[in-house]
């Protein structure tokens, strides 16, 4: 698969103004890393992606279901076999950040992976 690359929460283009475009791996990591970051109704072509995040901070939401909510957005991805050691590392309620780690299980290999989840 490939796409168009994102940094910052914009499109990258090359030297000459070209949009940069990726693929295999990097492109994986990139989608996985919007699944898990992207709000429940953000998109308006599809307002069943994402993860329902203001109702896990809002509600208080226990780990347990956090971390199934991830996982049910990341099987999602036809490059995703299964995820291992999906922990929740760190939450913060009053600040409406998650800090994650997994390992990924694609058609790329095993895929370890951190991330910072903040709205």
């Amino acid at each position: 698969m490939q796409g168009l690359k994102i940094e910052n929460n914009d499109l990258v283009r090359d030297t000459n103004g070209r949009l940069v475009e990726i693929e295999g791996r990097e492109y994986y990591i990139q989608r996985v890393k919007i699944k898990i970051k992207t709000i429940l109704g953000e998109i308006p072509y599809d307002t069943s992606l994402g993860i329902d995040w203001f109702l896990i901070f809002e509600t208080k939401v226990g780990a347990d279901r956090i971390l199934r909510e991830i996982n049910r957005v990341l099987l999602q991805d036809p490059e995703t076999s299964s995820i291992e050691n999906l922990e929740l590392i760190e939450i913060d309620r009053s600040e409406r950040k998650v800090k994650i780690q997994m390992v990924l299980i694609s058609t790329y290999g095993k895929i370890p992976l951190s991330e910072l989840i903040s709205i």
